[in-house]
């Protein structure tokens, strides 16, 4: 009986110090992480730092956290119990059916979020990704490798010429020579085209041995409505089931085009966000065949720029990778948008 009385007069004073939460009146919001550090109370070789990306959504009565590890997306709900707040900060504690989370509070805004249970701890450490890139872009660039040749695309930007490749069709219109340094001359070409296609040099002539290899290195763009997209020097800032939504979306998209084709999609990779030459883009990639020919690896970019969508997407056969790869890298190193909206 002594000890119910114990149990009874310790919670109310462990009420007492802390304000409880009415349901109508809880943190409705998303917190974004980019790594998390995790922490074992028992074993000491199971603590570490992970980048792993994601989100927390808190909602009045559940959080869902979404989480994305290299490609893998992982979701898990919680059932919130009681919301209690410090009564000397701002910190909320959300007791759930898994454990408790500490959430820290500044300026309105969620700022900090651990999780506790009785046998391990983590911290989700906030993701920077809203913050306007740092750098002014696109990064500077070099001049052309010896040989290649600087293609000019009209609203968009630049792109180096491999010497292995053309412009498909005679779409381009040659220019006066511009002397890029003392010792060397190099042609450039104005494109005034929306798609410029990048095929093996000899190919327009239907030159047979050009056709023994294949590389495609299209770069499109498509305009909507002004602020249909966020601007090119904002970092992507979406969630885990936001991504995962945009990847299911663009594979669809894909299959689509392929149906009533002999095309189709063998492997599909995972979206991810990554930058290239210092702006932010979609990366998806995708391994197709045409019927019994060999594989190809197709890799796509899509770079959003306020009213338009530029997209680079290069493609080469698995088989002659160690063939393209200089020529794709160095392509891929020298594209620029400088049309930025």
């Amino acid at each position: 009986m002594k000890s119910r009385i114990l149990f009874i007069l310790l919670a109310l004073l462990f009420s007492s110090c802390l304000e409880q939460v009415k349901m109508e009146e809880r943190l409705e919001e998303d917190y974004f992480f980019g790594s998390l550090w995790y922490y074992d109370y028992k074993n000491t070789s199971d603590r570490f730092t992970k980048d792993v990306t994601g989100s927390i959504s808190f909602l009045n009565n559940k959080i869902t956290v979404v989480t994305n590890d290299n490609g893998v997306i992982d979701t898990e709900v919680f059932v919130i119990r009681t919301v209690t707040k410090e009564k000397k900060t701002d910190d909320l504690k959300y007791r759930t059916n898994k454990g408790d989370f500490i959430i820290k509070i500044k300026n309105n805004s969620i700022f900090d979020v651990s999780f506790y249970t009785t046998g391990f701890f983590i911290n989700f450490f906030k993701s920077k990704n809203n913050e306007v890139a740092s750098q002014e872009i696109p990064l500077p660039i070099q001049e052309p490798i010896k040989e290649w040749k600087r293609i000019k695309i009209k609203d968009v930007g630049t792109i180096d010429l491999s010497p292995k490749l053309e412009i498909q069709g005679g779409k381009y219109k040659e220019l006066k020579l511009e002397i890029i340094n003392e010792l060397e001359k190099i042609w450039g070409f104005n494109y005034l085209d929306n798609k410029l296609i990048l095929q093996p040099k000899g190919v327009n002539d239907i030159n047979e041995t050009s056709t023994n290899k294949y590389c495609r290195i299209i770069v499109e763009t498509t305009i909507n409505a002004p602020n249909d997209y966020q601007k090119l020097n904002e970092k992507i800032v979406i969630s885990a089931i936001e991504l995962q939504e945009f990847n299911n979306e663009i594979k669809k998209q894909v299959e689509q085009n392929f149906m009533n084709t002999p095309l189709k999609v063998v492997e599909w990779y995972p979206a991810k966000i990554i930058e290239i030459n210092g702006m932010p883009c979609f990366q998806t990639n995708f391994t197709r065949r045409l019927k019994d020919n060999p594989l190809v690896f197709v890799n796509t970019y899509r770079f959003f720029n306020n009213d338009r969508i530029h997209s680079l997407t290069i493609s080469y056969r698995i088989s002659e990778k160690d063939y393209w790869s200089s020529t794709v890298e160095n392509t891929l190193s020298s594209f620029r948008i400088t049309n930025i909206k």
